[in-house]
C-alpha cells in the first residue's frame, strides 16, 4: 500500500501559550472554517497575533503581526489606570475627611456666636444641648455646672440621653477628683 500522507515527526513547539487557556489546535480551527486570532509569545521574548480569515475558495488568508510594542504598552497603561484610580480613590478619602473637618469648624464658629449671645445660663445651656448632638454624634453626654455655693455640680443639660443627675457632689465627679479631662468613647 502507497501511503502519500506525510506526518512530521513530534518535536517541541515553538510557540506558547500567551494565556494560561490551552489554544484549540490549529488544524480544528481551520476544519471549522470560521475566522480566529489569537496571540502567542514566542521564545524571543515578542508577542505575534495570528489571525486566520476564511476565503471564499476555501482556504484561508492567515497573518502573523508582532504586537509586542502594543502589548506591553497596553499594559502598561492598564497599570497606570490602575494607578490613576488608587491615586483618586485616596483622594477623594482626603477631600472627604476634610470637608467634614472644615463642616465641624463652621459648626465650632457657629456656636461661638450663639455662646457669646446667650442673656442667660438657661439660653446658653439649651445651645449647648442643641449643638452637642450635632458636634459629637453618637456619643451621649450630660453638662455639670457648679451652683451658686460652688459645692454641688448641677445637672444643666444632656444630649443623646435623658438628665441622669439632678445634682452631684463635686468630689464624686472622677474626672474633676483627678483634674483630668473625660473621655468620649461612640455609643454602642
Amino acid at each position: 500500500m502507497n501511503d502519500l500522507s506525510y506526518t512530521p515527526p513530534a518535536r517541541k513547539s515553538w510557540l506558547v501559550d500567551s494565556d494560561a487557556a490551552p489554544q484549540k489546535a490549529p488544524s480544528i480551527k481551520f476544519n471549522a472554517h470560521k475566522p480566529f486570532s489569537f496571540d502567542r509569545l514566542i521564545p524571543s521574548g515578542r508577542i505575534v497575533s495570528t489571525n486566520a480569515r476564511p476565503s471564499r475558495g476555501g482556504g484561508y488568508v492567515v497573518t502573523f503581526t508582532d504586537v509586542t510594542e502594543a502589548r506591553r504598552t497596553a499594559s502598561k497603561l492598564a497599570k497606570a489606570i490602575d494607578e490613576v484610580a488608587e491615586s483618586e480613590r485616596r483622594a477623594l478619602d482626603v477631600l472627604q475627611k476634610e470637608r467634614r473637618r472644615q463642616k465641624e469648624a463652621e459648626m465650632l464658629g457657629r456656636l461661638d456666636e450663639w455662646l457669646q449671645s446667650c442673656k442667660t445660663l438657661a439660653e446658653l445651656f439649651e445651645i449647648v444641648q442643641a449643638f452637642m448632638s450635632k458636634l459629637l454624634p453618637q456619643t451621649r453626654g450630660e453638662l455639670m455646672a457648679y451652683s451658686n455655693s460652688r459645692d454641688v455640680l448641677d445637672g444643666a443639660c444632656s444630649w443623646a440621653q435623658p438628665a441622669a443627675l439632678a445634682q452631684m457632689a463635686p468630689d464624686g465627679f472622677w474626672a474633676r477628683r483627678r483634674d483630668a479631662v473625660t473621655s468620649l468613647s461612640p455609643m454602642g
